[in-house]
């Protein structure tokens, strides 16, 4: 079983990691963000200016942020497919524990996507990880864990590998392709 992400260039903005501070604030804006919208795109959601008025101040610059990377990953998703010179410039694994299927706020996660990125965040921000857990290089980011979200949000999964990742008892290999130094797309197999 496998996810095969739609590719995109800017998809993973692999920059030198942000400040603590950063990453928790952006986080916390992305998640209430995420929680304003109920599952839709953040640039549909927040064309309605009711969103932005339910979003604390703090978190315009955030989400705005986040918005443009969508904007630029899909029109960048049709020009520009994953080629030959993609190369594998990350991998890890991990299992997808309890803690995982649930954001910081304590409501449970519907989507495969978000398990995978809460993953991420529980290892880098909160410390939490199960036995098999890696590191990768990655996604201490949260701009890169949101990045990863959208592409596999985008990508194919089937049946049988969402419902192991919702389950809560998954063990997964990713592993992150680009080239120039770039993240094109991401790939994760549900290990048996």
């Amino acid at each position: 079983m496998s996810i095969r992400s739609m590719p995109a260039i800017l998809a993973l903005t692999l920059f030198a990691l942000a400040p603590a501070p950063a990453l928790a604030q952006s986080d916390r804006c992305l998640e209430i963000a995420s929680s304003i919208c109920q599952g839709e795109d953040l640039g549909p959601c927040f064309d309605a200016e009711e969103s932005w008025q339910m979003l604390p101040e703090e978190c315009a610059g955030d989400v705005q942020r986040q918005i443009e990377m969508d904007r630029e990953f899909y029109e960048q998703q049709s020009g520009n497919p994953a080629d030959d010179n993609d190369e594998i410039i990350g991998a890890y694994s991990a299992v997808i524990g309890e803690d995982d299927l649930y954001n910081s706020s304590g409501k449970r996660l519907t989507a495969p996507w978000q398990v995978l990125r809460q993953d991420r965040a529980n290892f880098h921000r909160y410390g939490i990880s199960q036995p098999g857990d890696e590191d990768d290089p990655f996604f201490g980011s949260a701009d890169n864990r949101a990045a990863m979200e959208s592409l596999l949000q985008n990508g194919d999964i089937d049946q049988s590998t969402a419902r192991a990742l919702m389950s809560g008892r998954a063990r997964v290999y990713v592993e992150i392709y680009g080239r120039n130094g770039r993240g094109t797309y991401v790939t994760v197999e549900v290990l048996r």
